[in-house]
């Protein structure tokens, strides 16, 4: 009858012994490894609601105003908290926040305390953000792919933009941008969650207020409303707002590149350049009487008779 298998070394020549004691030693270490990766994401967890449950008692929330710099008053409304950035200084450390360039303050929602938004104000002057609607969500997509591209020699992981999770969309009313892209590793399967931020931006007389979410494919429709719910209820103050540009205002240059991270545009207007200027007609009357010419002299030989052979 043979013999039951067991997991015990004994009767293995040397050298078998010694690889099974290393391999479980190895599934010992990975098992241990892993276990403290998930001890240390539920403890960033705790720590996190944590911090964001004792910031709502000092925010900002509905139906109270915060004051923008001399920039602009945000009215709070529905379960979004808003805290100015002195008093953000300990939920920034929690959250990992470094980039703190420009920090207006952060915001979250009370429904969900595993994520925050931050508010900065960049005073870049006026920028012509009606630009904005000369350009294709492919044409940008086009040339922030070729940006990451060239970024990527800096990078020890290959990154690729994947695809639009919003589309570039300016409203020229409300002179309001919003966008999101999906950033993947290069080369990544298609089916590859990636990692994503939801930008919104409002530009007003002196620079622009810019909202910014962390993201992802499944949450970005949830995190479209939690940034509207900022930038809708942005007020510019007198004398602040888009409208109130003067001609002699600074006029930024290159803002729209850089909010959506394109180096270039990629826009293939030589065909639309033709068509709209003023060489069209004559260059078709010119084009129209040479072919002209080449049928008529098609036709006559033609109708030249030929000798039987």
């Amino acid at each position: 009858m043979p013999r039951p298998f067991t997991a015990s070394p004994k009767g293995l020549p040397l050298h078998a012994r010694r690889l099974f004691f290393a391999f479980c030693a190895a599934l010992t270490l990975s098992a241990s490894a892993f276990g403290q990766k998930v001890a240390n994401v539920q403890e960033q967890a705790r720590r996190e609601r944590l911090v964001l449950t004792e910031a709502m008692g000092i925010g900002v929330t509905s139906p109270l105003r915060a004051e923008l710099l001399d920039q602009a008053t945000l009215r709070m409304a529905g379960s979004l908290v808003f805290l100015p950035k002195d008093k953000a200084e300990r939920v920034l450390r929690v959250f990992d926040v470094r980039d703190q360039t420009n920090l207006v303050g952060i915001f979250f929602n009370t429904d969900a305390l595993d994520w925050i938004g931050t508010v900065r104000f960049v005073k870049s002057g006026f920028v012509r953000a009606d630009s904005m609607m000369g350009w294709s969500p492919d044409e940008i997509l086009t040339g922030l792919r070729a940006a990451v591209e060239a970024d990527n020699a800096q990078r020890a992981a290959p990154l690729e933009a994947r695809r639009w999770l919003e589309p570039p969309t300016y409203d020229a009313e409300q002179h309001r941008l919003v966008w999101s892209v999906l950033m993947v590793q290069k080369g990544a399967p298609s089916s590859a969650g990636g990692a994503a931020t939801y930008h919104a931006v409002v530009f007003g007389r002196d620079g622009y207020f810019q909202v910014e979410v962390p993201t992802s494919a499944d949450q970005v429709e949830q995190h479209r409303l939690d940034a509207a719910g900022i930038v809708q209820n942005l007020y510019f103050l007198a004398g602040r707002d888009f409208r109130d540009h003067m001609p002699d205002d600074p006029v930024a240059e290159k803002v729209l590149e850089h909010l959506l991270g394109v180096r270039e545009f990629k826009k293939a207007e030589a065909l639309q350049t033709f068509w709209d200027s003023d060489l069209a007609i004559p260059s078709l009357a010119g084009g129209a009487l040479i072919g002209g010419a080449l049928i008529l002299a098609l036709a006559r030989f033609l109708m030249i008779p030929r000798r039987r052979v």
